[in-house]
């Protein structure tokens, strides 16, 4: 029963859908070596946190888990808390809220005259595994263009974390139907009127390649029938639930307007891009839960002033105890996120989460004093490479380094990263 290497069906209008993981197509899924293919996240988050409420109080396994840190108490097991780590390349280069979206993964001197960047850590990564999926990398984030004071020629960096090059930021696709689109193939190879039609009509795009489908079905062995249902079953389930938003995009630098539903959108992103690494349509990704200095109101907290705004906290407690509500929301979220992982199965029999390496947290610190120091991070998964459930503090070591050690736990040896970075980072393994 031969099947293409890409594993798509294909249907009308040029439809393309992914086909998620079936056991009869393992020898096509699995990695040369038989073991599941590695995969690279990173989570960013602007403007800082309570850092007081951020950091534990003490250091390895004993360590007690921080207000904002608490909601991810039951992934501890998967999770390393990595304080300490600064980001050498806004020392010389390009500071403040915009220097450390830009700088984050490229751990550059950024130029603060125009747009200079490095090569982010995802590029690299992109460069080395890329070519064996579909999309060598997904840039995914909540708030599209720039936002915060920024001259126009540096605007790119507060809104960017992907570099391909000095110049060349990677856009990222901030609307839940783009990327729905753009992961099953719509986008593209479909006429913007057949989109049209599509969508004034409510057609799933399962409608273009159900006798693919059907004749597939026939084809597969019992359980990989029940794997197929259960996953066009998901996929017209997010079809559903991307057209009850009904086109609703978030752009920042002004509060968004009542009909946005933040949560809703990040829910939906989430479910998209464990969708795309299930289907082993790209094992390397990069998510903006929003840019430098975003004026996200987080009005669903009970929290109508900007984001950017709460940053800039002056010590003021009841300010400090709304950036740790934040905090903790987002952890929540993230929380979740580490849950469809864990519950979505790779080629081998383990899970997303265990095959998967993640980096969650803020290239900032305090965003009252614009700290690129002591940086919140937290580290996930990696199938067994690195040694969870601890607190490593390392006071002043580059986070270039942190980059490193991840991509080295999926094999790709790199020994130089932005200003700093000369090797992955001790005390992970």
């Amino acid at each position: 029963m031969p099947f293409s290497r890409r594993l798509f069906l294909r249907g009308a209008a040029g439809t393309l859908l992914a086909l998620p993981f079936l056991e009869s197509l393992a020898p096509q899924r699995a990695a040369a070596d038989g073991t599941s293919p590695k995969r690279l996240l990173w989570w960013y988050t602007p403007n800082g946190h309570n850092m007081a409420d951020w950091i534990p109080a003490t250091t390895g396994d004993d360590y007690v888990p921080s207000p904002i840190i608490e909601p991810l108490s039951a992934w501890r097991e998967h999770m390393t808390v990595v304080s300490g780590l600064r980001n050498h390349g806004c020392i010389d280069g390009a500071k403040g809220h915009a220097g450390s979206a830009g700088a984050f993964l490229t751990c550059a001197a950024m130029d603060e005259t125009r747009t200079w960047n490095g090569v982010s850590i995802d590029q690299i990564a992109a460069a080395a595994i890329g070519s064996q999926t579909p999309f060598p990398s997904l840039e995914i984030g909540l708030e599209a263009g720039s936002s915060g004071n920024c001259s126009s020629a540096t605007c790119g960096y507060g809104s960017n974390i992907s570099w391909s090059g000095p110049e060349t930021p990677r856009p990222k696709i901030v609307d839940p139907t783009a990327l729905f689109q753009r992961l099953f193939g719509t986008a593209g190879a479909t006429p913007p009127e057949e989109l049209e039609r599509r969508r004034v009509l409510r057609l799933s795009i399962l409608d273009d390649v159900k006798g693919d489908i059907a004749d597939l079905d026939r084809r597969l062995p019992v359980r990989d029938q029940l794997k197929l249902d259960e996953y066009t079953t998901a996929v017209r389930e997010l079809e559903l639930r991307i057209d009850a938003l009904d086109g609703v995009t978030c752009e920042p630098g002004e509060p968004p307007a009542d009909a946005t539903d933040v949560p809703t959108r990040l829910e939906l992103m989430a479910d998209l891009m464990v969708k795309a690494m299930e289907c082993d349509l790209t094992r390397v990704c990069t998510f903006m839960l929003g840019n430098a200095a975003s004026n996200q109101p987080y009005d669903w907290l009970g929290m109508p002033e900007w984001h950017h705004a709460l940053s800039h906290h002056g010590q003021d407690p009841e300010t400090l105890a709304k950036l740790t509500r934040i905090g903790r929301w987002q952890n929540e979220v993230f929380a979740r996120f580490l849950q469809r992982l864990a519950d979505t199965t790779d080629p081998e029999g383990g899970t997303l989460l265990d095959s998967t390496v993640i980096l969650m947290g803020s290239g900032m610190s305090d965003g009252h004093y614009h700290r690129n120091d002591d940086l919140p991070l937290l580290l996930f998964g990696g199938g067994g490479v690195f040694r969870h459930g601890h607190h490593l503090r390392s006071v002043d070591a580059p986070l270039a380094d942190l980059h490193l050690a991840m991509l080295a736990a999926v094999g790709v040896e790199q020994d130089r990263l932005g200003v700093a970075g000369t090797g992955p980072l001790a005390g992970l393994t």
